[in-house]
């Protein structure tokens, strides 16, 4: 009774995911959800990392616009672009 009261409560992707897993323990019911629940908290993390990065690299990129230097091929100096 107290596991099914325990999966009927839980909503979004933990309850669905624990739902499918059809646990036989509350103990095994818990650790589906926990699980589940950390795995989107990782997930929401990387996004916001990758977003982040994604706008450092640009903003870096777009700074550095400028002359740039290129090499005339075996080890000739560096000239600068016009």
């Amino acid at each position: 009774m107290l596991l099914v009261s325990f999966v009927a409560g839980l909503t979004g992707s933990p309850g669905r995911q624990v739902r499918y897993r059809n646990p036989q323990t509350l103990q095994e019911a818990i650790s589906v959800a926990l699980s589940v629940q950390e795995a989107e908290k990782q997930e929401r993390f990387n996004e916001s990392f990758c977003v982040q990065f994604d706008r450092s690299v640009r903003l870096l990129s777009r700074s550095t616009r400028g002359p740039v230097a290129e090499t005339t091929g075996r080890g000739a100096q560096p000239t600068h672009a016009q």
